[in-house]
């Protein structure tokens, strides 16, 4: 490609540009220069929808001789490029077939299409070369534009993830609805995260999107970071307040949040002020909020329409609104308050219920739809009243619908059991769901209708011995008495210190010991630091006043003498901990895991511990007295290597009890459904942190109940905990993971109970207040979800199966294909004489190499599967190609499309000019029928060669498309001479494949000398190939165009309704400010507030300014919707030839010569 930039000189309108950190999107065309509220450009690419590109994004691309382009005047060859002009456009002489050569303005050429044969002199022209070379073109051309517009789910097989049923049922949806905004909310351990990573890798590898978004919880960013890496090889870039810092020291002048196009970070801190204000510049192509019900507001005045945002919705607000495609994620949309659910409605559509009147009347109607959906499967057995009441429901929801007859007739029909009027109204009232055009809901009831896991809870109350309880019971008193003087006392950092003490106390004594040495020493420092104070203080006493200098004199003192009573007891807590001689709750830790060997074949366990010390601890003692037991460690000071490593054992165990002890790291990002035995060893104070320990198990593909053990100690305030956790919270186990938005405060309410308490008894009943809240929470809950129960959502939920047979076989077999191709293609770079590639072609694939970082390669098989890749300087990479293989080990890299290296390897072969090349094979008849595997070409028999002729489709529209047609020809002998024959299509999979596979017939070196059809001969093939694809793509355009249209109206409805929403909202702003305004000057009122009037009329005026700016923007967007729709056009060109000569299968392969 021909780039150039000049940093000082802005791109113009018309100008082509490619993407300087994509160039996947190929190039594009500078639509509309945009100076607000930044500079930046709206390019049109080849795969639209219209992208937002910032000026150190974009580079200034001229089009390079002999390329074929679309231009508004047809498809043909630019002979010439001319310099740019005044207003820095290029200019272009592009012959036409048939035609002579015409200046067009750089501006009129629509996009570079695929390179074509022209025919003529260019076949003359051509060069025979090894057919593998081509091929390797060929079949990177497939990896890069094809295998993207299957209509078959791409992102399932690009992934290392086991899809299920539901989840291609989701992706289906969810791209089959452009543009995509929807809320993914199915039950915890169904896989949104999965989904929703599915579907960004499907549309960018379709160049839909290029900028993304994702914004998590704090503590998710690792989980996300690590599936978008593993799973999908997508690169995202984590920010955080020291990358922002280090991006705006970088790069001065430059928003930061424009330097990434994909962009991973936190709730907590992307909603700061700062940072709200920088995303009022910045344009995305998708956004994904997970855990998105913290986008929270709150009702205002009933019908106002004024709310009160939190900063989380109003960031929701700035995102979603410069954000094409959006995806919402959450479990809880029935827990939500319903205002709660229809402020994230809003989010994606605020067409969809203008106002929050209209979703409760909407939510009124839900019992309507069910009861129709019910009475309708079974309207036989209803009465008379029921079936005529079931009638007229009918006729008022389809009210004013042409389709169905008065409820007198729907009655008559329904007793008449009419199976095709029943089938019609369902599917009436299905379309007037408005909720499910944008949320998708699975149940686990319906996605696994055969076994359904359950959990079974067990607590292990363990008896302390007499030594132990008394020095708990000591310990805690001493806790909670510096807790409540630090909170007297405003000492926030002690009061934290505490907290830990307590939960070190419900730990291991092992841990509380160690922290105790700590803190004692802590104590010493800070003692030696007061007496220091106090002799500073006694020193300058004369000079204070009297009042402050008793006070300060007074504080250290207090001080001083807390850390003189506290010292003393610590060390004695110390000591009495350290002479403790048995640990009753490690033992039965102990008891448990032989219990558990002695029972289950392959034992498997994970144990989850607050700490690490109590983790190593437990290491030891399990080492020590379990017979044969294997110990692995996971926890968040670990390596991404030690942690793979960690997993790949625990899941690969066989035979010996196997236990993984791990930190709440373990509760994030990786999953473990292959064990089903958790022990929660002490217990977080969090309910929600319980259900991310136990859902790494709970998830899919867990075969077995999942069965849970709580320790605590008997009679102690853990005793309390696991109570409320276990009877309380968990009696509810179907939903628990749906209970965040009702148990966000359990954690402090535990808190509050367990240190402000003076004595036991205040505790229980602490613990008694809380539980009865809680109880409270949860009844008030159940009867929300009973009253929120759609029959239509569990209707699209439970189809999931009936797509299940189809879903499950999408699965594409290329991974052979793209093995073979990465293989061969080292092979070449390694090797780059040894396929007589000519000399231009060398020097190019050897400068693009080097400009890939690529300086030597070497690949083998270090065993079945699994392959060793060095790129030389860049490193190694170890990994493999088959996806069930990856699936059972994360610490191999999976090598598939999106893969950094073998993105580097496309790019280097698709750089082969094929149209200067004529490949050439040879192969025995029996192979190329085995490998093809079609009767048509049995033909081929009699043939002494054949003909492939590739030809790229372009497909351009609202959604654009690339494809591979390839015709088939047979020359053969008749009347004394060489005779082709056109035999038909074969599709490109089975070609490209056939292209980089070895056989028992096929020739690693070929004569390039022999064999090869003449000019005059190709020239007539060509004739009829590009006659047969004409045909083929006129039959198309039609079609493409019928789809495009289906696009393009659905767009174009979706921009018409937000416009509408907004221009009414402003206007109903305006209203309101003026009729207060009427209020406050009225005669009526004995004074007029001239303050207040002035703050209503700058509020008109900027309202004023927010519809106009609204018409601005609705008009250009519907400008750039119909720029798209005006490129939908068909278009091919032949790209490349590959003739087979074939022999007999004893016949030896003819010598190879080098001197082309």
């Amino acid at each position: 490609m021909n780039a150039t930039t000049d940093s000082n000189a802005p791109l113009q309108r018309g100008m082509k540009v490619i993407a300087r950190d994509n160039i996947r999107l190929g190039v594009g065309e500078v639509f509309s220069v945009e100076l607000a509220p930044i500079l930046h450009y709206k390019v049109l690419f080849p795969a639209p929808p219209v992208k937002t590109l910032y000026p150190h994004e974009a580079l200034h691309f001229s089009i390079p001789s002999d390329a074929l382009v679309q231009t508004k005047y047809g498809t043909g060859k630019i002979v010439k490029r001319h310099g740019t002009s005044q207003d820095g456009l290029f200019t272009y002489d592009i012959e036409f077939f048939k035609d002579k050569t015409t200046r067009v303005l750089q501006e009129n050429v629509i996009t570079r299409v695929s390179r074509g044969i022209v025919g003529g002199s260019d076949l003359a022209c051509m060069l025979p070369v090894d057919g593998t070379l081509v091929g390797l073109f060929l079949n990177a051309y497939y990896f890069r534009y094809c295998l993207p517009s299957d209509p078959r789910f791409q992102a399932v097989c690009h992934g290392r993830i086991e899809a299920f049923p539901h989840q291609i049922k989701v992706i289906n949806q969810v791209l089959g609805t452009y543009p995509s905004r929807f809320l993914l909310c199915d039950e915890v351990g169904l896989g949104k995260t999965i989904e929703a990573c599915a579907i960004l890798k499907e549309l960018t590898l379709q160049n839909v999107v290029n900028r993304a978004i994702i914004v998590v919880p704090a503590n998710l960013v690792a989980q996300w970071r690590f599936e978008l890496d593993s799973k999908f090889n997508l690169d995202f870039e984590v920010y955080d307040g020291a990358r922002v810092k280090s991006l705006k020291s970088g790069y001065p002048g430059i928003n930061p949040w424009t330097l990434h196009p994909r962009i991973l970070t936190s709730l907590h801190f992307l909603r700061r002020d700062e940072h709200r204000e920088a995303l009022k510049d910045v344009l995305f192509d998708m956004a994904i909020f997970d855990e998105a019900h913290h986008l929270r507001r709150y009702a205002g005045s009933g019908e106002s329409g004024i709310y009160r945002k939190t900063k989380n919705y109003d960031l929701g607000e700035i995102i979603c609104n410069h954000a094409r495609i959006v995806l919402l994620l959450t479990a809880t949309p029935m827990q939500l308050n319903p205002f709660e659910l229809f402020s994230l409605i809003q989010l994606l559509d605020p067409s969809l219920f203008p106002k929050y009147s209209h979703f409760m009347d909407f939510k009124d109607k839900i019992a309507h739809y069910n009861l129709v959906i019910n009475n309708l499967d079974r309207f036989g057995k209803l009465n008379i009243f029921e079936s005529k009441y079931t009638s007229n429901m009918i006729g008022e929801l389809l009210a004013g619908s042409k389709e169905f007859p008065g409820p007198e007739s729907i009655h008559d029909a329904l007793v008449h059991r009419s199976p095709a009027l029943k089938e019609a109204i369902i599917q009436a009232v299905r379309d007037r769901h408005l909720l499910s055009r944008i949320l998708i809901r699975n149940k686990k009831r319906n996605v696994f209708q055969g076994f359904l896991p359950k959990r079974i809870t067990k607590i292990v109350l363990i008896e302390p011995t007499k030594e132990e309880l008394e020095i708990y019971k000591a310990i805690r008193l001493y806790i909670t008495r510096v807790y409540q003087r630090s909170i007297e006392e405003k000492n926030l950092a002690t009061g934290f210190v505490m907290v830990v003490f307590q939960r070190l106390l419900a730990s291991s004594h092992v841990a509380l010991r160690k922290t105790i040495q700590q803190r004692v020493a802590t104590l010493r420092e800070l003692q030696v630091k007061l007496l220091k104070q106090r002799a500073e203080v006694e020193a300058t006493g004369a000079t204070m006043d009297e009042a402050e200098y008793k006070k300060k004199m007074a504080t250290l003192a207090s001080r001083i003498s807390a850390i003189d009573e506290d010292v003393p007891l610590l060390n004695d807590y110390h000591a009495k901990l350290t002479a403790l001689k048995t640990d009753s709750k490690a033992t039965a830790l102990v008891h448990l895991i032989q219990d558990l060997a002695r029972a289950e074949k392959n034992p498997k366990a994970i144990v989850f511990t607050q700490f690490i010390r109590t983790l190593h601890y437990l290491k030891r003692v399990l080492e020590t007295t379990v017979k044969d037991v294997v110990v692995g460690i996971f926890h968040g000071k670990l390596t991404k290597e030690e942690k793979d490593l960690q997993i790949d054992q625990f899941r690969s165990s066989t035979g010996k009890p196997f236990v993984l002890i791990s930190t709440e790291a373990g509760g994030e990002g990786r999953n473990f459904q292959f064990c089903h035995v958790v022990v929660n060893y002490d217990l977080p104070w969090n309910p929600m942190k319980l259900e991310q320990r136990i859902g790494r198990v709970d998830r899919i593909g867990q075969d077995r109940d999942v069965r849970i053990f709580n320790f605590a100690l008997k009679d102690t305030v853990e005793e309390q905990i696991v109570s409320i956790l276990s009877e309380r919270i968990y009696a509810f186990q179907e939903i628990v993971g749906e209970l965040e938005p009702i148990l966000v405060n359990v954690e402090d309410d535990i808190t509050e109970a367990i240190l402000s308490a003076s004595s036991d008894d205040e505790i229980d009943l602490k613990f008694q207040l809380l539980g009865n809240k809680l109880g409270d929470k949860l009844k008030h809950l159940q009867d929300h979800r009973t009253s929120m129960q759609d029959v239509i959502m569990e209707l699209e939920s439970k189809e999931i199966l009936s797509d299940a047979a189809l879903a499950c076989n999408i699965e594409l077999n290329y991974y052979n294909a793209l093995k073979e191709f990465t293989l061969v293609t080292m092979g070449m770079i390694r090797g780059i004489d040894s396929m007589g590639i000519p000399a231009a072609a060398r020097e190019s694939l050897a400068e693009i190499s080097a400009a890939k970082g690529i300086s030597r390669v070497t690949f083998s098989e270090l065993k079945e599967s699994v392959f060793s890749l060095d790129e030389g300087l860049a490193g190694e990479h170890v990994g493999t190609f088959n996806r069930v293989q990856a699936l059972k080990n994360e610490r191999l890299e999976f090598f598939n499309i999106g893969h950094a290296f073998i993105e580097k390897l496309i790019d280097i072969t698709i750089s082969i000019d094929t149209t200067k090349y004529i490949g050439v094979l040879e192969d025995t008849r029996e192979h190329v029928a085995t490998a093809w595997n079609d009767k048509r070409f049995k033909v081929l028999r009699d043939a002494a060669s054949a003909v492939i002729v590739c030809n790229a489709v372009d497909m351009t529209g609202v959604k654009s498309q690339r494809h591979l047609e390839c015709e088939v020809f047979a020359i053969a002998r008749g009347n004394g001479k060489n005779v082709a024959k056109a035999l038909g299509r074969i599709p490109a999979s089975t070609v490209t494949e056939y292209l980089v596979m070895r056989g028992a017939g096929r020739c690693d070196e070929v004569d390039l000398s022999t064999t090869l059809p003449s000019t005059e001969m190709l020239s007539g093939i060509m004739e009829i190939n590009n006659k047969r694809v004409a045909e083929f793509v006129e039959a198309a355009r039609e079609d493409w165009k019928h789809k495009n249209d289906e696009f393009y109206k659905r767009m174009r409805e979706r921009e018409e309704h937000f416009h509408a929403y907004r221009v009414k909202k402003y206007q109903d702003e305006i209203l309101q400010y003026k009729f207060m305004i009427g209020e406050k000057t009225s005669p009526d009122e004995e004074t007029v507030d001239s303050k207040v009037v002035k703050v209503l009329e700058s509020r008109i005026v900027k309202s004023e300014g927010h519809l106009k700016r609204e018409q601005e923007i609705h008009a250009k967007n519907m400008q750039e919707i119909d720029e798209s729709y005006r490129r939908v056009d068909v278009s091919t060109a032949p790209l490349a030839i590959l003739v087979i000569r074939f022999r007999d299968a004893g016949e030896a392969p003819a010598l190879v010569h080098h001197e082309t």
